[in-house]
């Protein structure tokens, strides 16, 4: 009788620890940006090539084993590679694979303006300018 009390105060127990350690992580997706202004133009070159250094995607994508995002070369690697839709953010790989709070990537964009910097980038066509 008290083993019966025992095993069933100690599942009770057991039960319990199960029940309040899980845990739950709930990832807020932030909306994308608003589309740019008509006649606001995001520049390539200027604006989204350094945000490949600054973040640190030269590191690895340097043309050494996979595609290179350095300045020089990475508009033509990102088109070889097809990595940009133009006009279809959610279809290009270069912004959602590294996006800050859904992309998979190890390594993803330092701040939610970056990835807002490609954004309109690629929905003002992805151009080479």
């Amino acid at each position: 009788m008290k083993a019966l009390r025992i095993l069933s105060v100690l599942s009770f127990l057991i039960g319990l620890m199960l029940l309040v350690s899980c845990e739950y992580e709930f990832i807020e997706v932030a909306p994308p940006p608003p589309p740019p202004e008509p006649g606001d133009t995001t520049s390539f070159a200027q604006e989204v090539a350094p945000i490949f250094e600054s973040d640190g995607c030269t590191a690895c994508h340097d043309g050494g084993l996979s595609f290179d995002l350095t300045a020089l070369n990475a508009y033509y690697s990102i088109k070889t590679n097809e990595l940009v839709v133009p006009f279809n953010p959610d279809g290009s790989i270069i912004y959602t694979y590294p996006h800050p709070q859904t992309g998979e990537h190890h390594s993803k964009y330092k701040s939610n303006s970056h990835s807002n910097t490609i954004y309109n980038w690629i929905m003002q066509g992805a151009l080479d300018n």
